[in-house]
């Protein structure tokens, strides 16, 4: 491999600390193995490593990149054996380990076990609730006072989200007793709080200064001279009356461009003004410095209480988990640095370890930074990241750890070195100019600590996409607030549909949002409705699924028959043959009482009597059993006992459900392991799953390499890269709640909002709104590090989506940013439009282009209805993704009107069935299969549940084997498969849009061959036929601009091809 200069760097440096700032898409993982073969190569043995990954996933990746190396290089073979039991794994692997070890120096159980995250989270809440319930019994004033501060709606829920959020910051710090000093020391610390409002006021005056200074350069006659001029004054008096701004007169409002420019000066204006305000009323309502001193000590005895509320809770919760011999992740990154603290133990990892090697710098915590420092040497540590993708603040990671070395190490010398690597071989050149000129406006030194300059700024490197053209694609969306999604979800299923007709395949397409649950139910019916794939890989809320809802609900009734939903939730299973209308019967026959009350009642009538005799029986058996049987032992008697697998199979994505349904097993399974015990315990763990939103990750079952569009968190892209993605979702504003709670805690700075129990007022003191900025602004610049990491990810097309009320006011309202207003932006949306300075006509800068409705094909989204010719289309519709859009016209619907399908009673002919399922499976496996490798693929889909009891093996291969398939398969060039086109052709006297979906397509030099298949047992309908791939053939080409050398027909049942002239 050619290595460039920078990257060479990399991996030959030696004797110091080296820190990569790896940009995204720079091939630092490849440099990173690289480094490691070539001190291997230098003599080095892996038991000298220490390698630290962010995920389990990535330090198998390195293993398996390192075994390759090894494998291909003789001279290595000797530590082939190694690798096994080479340090090379997660920091929480690594932490657990040096417990293990030093389990006797720690006082723990070398037996404890990791609690799961959601386990902990029920033990924090409950052992939180008896700590409570003793302070309410001891009536302690303290406490009770501290209930009332936070909560004003006489709840103690204000309270222990502070507990929580203080404990949750305490944690994260390196000496948590220091900590808690420095927040008690903070309430005399003048100096700190002098400085930072005197950066607050200073910046603030700055800002104001720079924008009436920009509005003066505006300005076009005397009369908007001297309204700013006098805006001018009033701001250096500290007044606020600002006059009133001079309307333009006829002949300027004929002037386009000066109107534009008095609404540019307008807008800065506005700002200033708004700016002003808020400043100047700010600091009138606080009085002086020493007022807000004098305020902020008044909080400090009940910052005393809920730092000892909190620290009770802390050690009682610790000392639990203890006693039970099981900790938590952070318990053990916590213990791992309390041993390395020890000099002796840190000694022995300094002396087993030559070489440290850190992958995602970015985001270390401050624990884990601790533990490192502990055992490293002075030169031995290579640390490789990107500041500008750290997007982990959630889970304590501390950016500014990487950026103080970033700056740090920047001037090389023997003990550091700094090495950027900004070339970028993922993603094509618009992509990358498109990337520079959004984060060059909004990424500033002054605001999250980088500047992304010619040091930071993205280089094309992939020269085989140096084809590409494609500008990075805004879709503005005009829609109300209640139709945004299904608005943003049309347009992204019309591109969808007109990059597949380009040659795209659907697995290369990606949709990231920042919270994708939020569509995720609306994604899957539209683009189902319009016949088009979709996959979701994000963290889904699976517990509140309606196949495992009605399971959890049984359990419930054998928990507490007393639940009336749940009880009708599950008599409408199948198995018990109630209908809705007997459940109303039952109501209307026994009003006035309870549900469940109702249906024991001597009133009904026999019938229903009859059918709920038999859930009575089955329910009493199932509770008798739940006194004996495990969790997961008892779901699976309801499972079979009720016939549940064939109800869900015959739900929409019954697969998905039967996944689902197999998930809540394992979670079953994982309670047991657990120190909760029985039913109801089990129940209380599966809300208090879904109360904390702690949920567990929905089932996936379509392999990493089916054809399907993707709908992901940007989080969950980080590190993967697709040809086609869209960043949807653009307009959805930022969650902020951390900024809003009564509690914020930064910097060994902590601030309460202030209430005064005998007027019953609050307020926000000027202390914690400087805070609460700070906190903002952390919040702020971790959005653009995500906006950051979802437009890299990108190879060859990148299209941003936003959805706006009017989309010709919210053109004309852009304006370039200032800090001021990238302060403001509370969506990306207002991020990206003030980087790229869109006009009110829709130009804007070069390496972006705003997307026209016109430029959209039409893709109506009704229901798509299955293209199966003749009687087959009379039977049932076939058993895959839906093939044909019935839209204005289907190509199927054009043959329709033509054939006449026999018109079959309920008793249908089974051979005629049997043929349509053969039909069904063979058309499946074709989509799917990959045709170098017939047997191991059919043996895959199998097994990934894609083909299921496939039995038509000689089908397939009499169709691959056949000659003219092997005349065309030996000179393809490409094979496009389940292709979809939309296209305006002349039928009769008319001009009609058509859709249709080609079997396949293989790509030849001299023309291509376009083959459709048929599952008929007779030519009855080949001239049909013959017309609709001849429909098929001229969209086709017309489309792709491709030739047809060929048309053929395949008749699966007969074995035959019939050409087309």
């Amino acid at each position: 491999m050619q290595w460039t200069p920078q990257q060479q760097q990399v991996i030959d440096d030696r004797g110091r600390n080296v820190l990569v700032a790896a940009a995204a898409g720079s091939g630092k993982t490849a440099v990173l193995t690289e480094r490691i073969i070539s001190l291997l190569r230098d003599g080095h043995s892996l038991d000298d490593f220490l390698i630290i990954t962010f995920t389990k996933a990535s330090a198998k990746d390195m293993k398996d990149k390192i075994r390759r190396a090894i494998e291909q290089n003789p001279s290595l073979r000797r530590e082939e054996k190694k690798l096994a039991t080479a340090q090379i794994s997660t920091i929480d692997s690594f932490c657990h380990t040096i417990v293990r070890d030093h389990f006797y120096y720690l006082d723990v159980d070398p037996a404890f076990r990791i609690a799961d995250q959601n386990e902990i989270a029920i033990l924090q809440d409950d052992e939180l609730s008896d700590l409570f319930e003793e302070r309410y019994e001891a009536l302690e004033p303290a406490f009770l006072d501290l209930v009332e501060v936070f909560g004003p709606d006489r709840s103690d829920v204000g309270l222990r989200q502070a507990v929580l959020t203080l404990e949750t910051y305490l944690n994260n710090r390196i000496d948590r007793r220091e900590a808690i000093g420095q927040i008690l020391a903070g309430f005399d610390d003048e100096d700190y709080w002098q400085t930072k409002l005197s950066h607050y006021i200073g910046w603030h005056e700055d800002e104001i200064k720079r924008l009436v200074a920009e509005a003066r350069e505006l300005c076009f006659n005397d009369k908007t001279t001297q309204t700013i001029e006098a805006d001018l004054a009033l701001l250096q008096s500290g007044r606020l009356g600002f006059p009133r701004y001079p309307v333009l007169t006829k002949a300027e409002k004929a002037d386009p461009e000066l109107v534009e420019t008095n609404d540019a000066l307008k807008r800065i204006r506005d700002r200033y003004r708004k700016l002003a305000q808020n400043f100047y009323q700010n600091l009138a309502a606080e009085g002086d410095f020493s007022s807000l001193m004098k305020d902020y000590r008044n909080q400090q005895a009940r910052m005393s209480a809920l730092i000892e509320l909190t620290e009770d809770f802390h050690e009682r919760f610790f000392s639990k988990r203890k006693d039970m011999n099981m900790f938590s992740f952070a318990d053990i990154e916590h213990l791992a640095l309390k041993a390395v603290q020890d000099p002796d133990i840190a000694q022995t990892y300094r002396e087993r370890f030559s070489f440290i090697f850190i992958d995602e710098y970015q985001d270390t915590n401050p624990i884990q930074e601790g533990l490192i420092e502990c055992i490293k040497r002075d030169n031995n540590v290579f640390m490789v990241g990107d500041i500008k993708q750290s997007i982990y603040r959630f889970r304590q990671a501390d950016p500014t750890i990487f950026l103080r070395k970033f700056h740090a190490y920047a001037k090389p010398s023997k003990a550091s070195v700094r090495i950027d690597l900004n070339r970028n071989f993922r993603s094509a050149k618009p992509i990358i100019e498109g990337v520079n000129r959004i984060f060059e406006t909004i990424m500033l030194e002054d605001y999250g600590g980088i500047a992304y300059d010619d040091k930071s700024a993205l280089e094309f490197g992939n020269l085989n996409l140096s084809h590409l053209e494609d500008d990075v694609e805004i879709m503005l969306i005009e829609a109300g607030t209640g139709e945004r999604e299904q608005a943003e979800l049309d347009h992204i299923i019309r591109r969808v549909a007109q990059l597949r007709r380009e040659g795209y395949r659907y697995r290369d397409m990606v949709i990231l949002m920042r919270a994708p649950s939020a569509i995720a139910d609306r994604a899957i019916e539209q683009f189902k409705e319009a016949g088009l794939p979709l996959s979701l890989d994000y963290s889904s809320a699976y517990l509140k699924s309606l196949e495992v809802e009605i399971l959890l609900n049984y359990l419930r009734l054998i928990d507490n028959f007393r639940q009336d939903i749940a009880l009708m939730s599950v008599l409408r299973l199948p198995r018990y043959g109630l209908s809705d209308q007997d459940l109303l019967d039952i109501r209307h026959q026994v009003p006035r009482v309870a549900f469940h009350e109702a249906v024991r009642s001597e009133a009904l009538d026999q019938t229903l009597k009859e059918k709920l005799s038999v859930f009575f029986e089955e329910l009493e058996t199932f509770r008798r059993h739940s006194r004996s049987l495990s969790i997961d032992a008892l779901l699976q008697e309801i499972y079979h006992t009720t016939n549940y697998e064939p109800f869900i199979l015959l739900m929409p994505d019954g697969r998905q459900r039967l996944a689902n349904v197999r998930l809540l097993f394992h979670l079953a399974g994982d309670y047991e392991q657990t120190s909760f015990v029985g039913l109801s315990k089990f129940l209380r763990y599966v809300e208090r799953i879904m109360e904390v939103d702690k949920d567990i990750e929905a089932a996936r079952i379509i392999p990493e390499d089916a054809d399907t569009v993707r709908l992901m968190s940007i989080h969950k892209s980080k590190g993967l890269q697709f040809p086609v993605v869209f960043v949807a979702g653009l307009h959805r504003r930022f969650n902020e709640q951390d900024v809003s709670r009564p509690l914020i805690v930064l910097d060994d700075r902590a601030v309460m909002t202030d209430v005064d129990l005998d007027k019953r007022v609050s307020r926000q003191p000027l202390f914690k709104r400087l805070l609460q900025d700070d906190l903002r602004a952390a919040s702020r610049q971790e959005e653009i590090r995500l906006l950051y990491v979802a437009m890299t990810r990108a190879e060859k097309r990148l299209i941003l989506s936003a959805v706006v009320p009017d989309r010709s006011k919210a053109l004309a309202a852009i304006e370039p940013h200032s800090l001021s207003s990238l302060r403001d932006c509370n969506t990306y949306w207002r991020l990206i439009s003030g980087a790229m300075v869109i006009d009110c006509d829709g130009h804007s800068r070069p390496g972006y282009r705003l997307v026209e409705e016109k430029e959209l094909d039409c893709f109506d989204q009704k229901a798509m209805v299955s293209r199966v010719a003749s009687s087959e289309r009379s039977v049932t519709p076939r058993a895959i993704r839906p093939r044909v859009a019935d839209s204005k016209y289907s190509v199927t619907r054009l043959i329709q009107q033509e054939v006449v399908a026999p018109k079959l009673t309920q008793s249908f002919d089974e051979e005629l069935i049997g043929g349509i399922e053969k039909g069904i499976r063979f058309h499946k496996a074709m989509e799917w299969l990959d045709f170098s490798d017939v047997s191991g693929s059919l043996d895959r889909l199998e097994a990934d549940k894609i083909l299921e009891d496939f039995q038509d093996r000689a089908l397939v291969e009499r169709f691959l084997s056949h000659e003219l398939m092997q005349e065309f398969l030996a000179g393809a060039i490409r094979l496009r498969r389940e292709l979809p086109f939309v296209y305006r052709m002349a039928i009769g006297d008319e001009e009609t849009l058509v859709q249709g979906i080609i079997d396949l397509v293989i790509e030849r030099p001299g023309g291509d061959v376009l083959i459709d298949y048929k599952t008929d047992v007779s030519l009855a309908y080949l001239p049909q036929y013959e017309r609709q791939v001849g429909y098929y053939a001229e969209a086709y080409q017309a489309i792709t601009k491709r030739s047809v050398s060929r048309k053929l027909i395949w008749f699966v049942r007969l074995g035959r091809f019939i050409e087309i002239d």
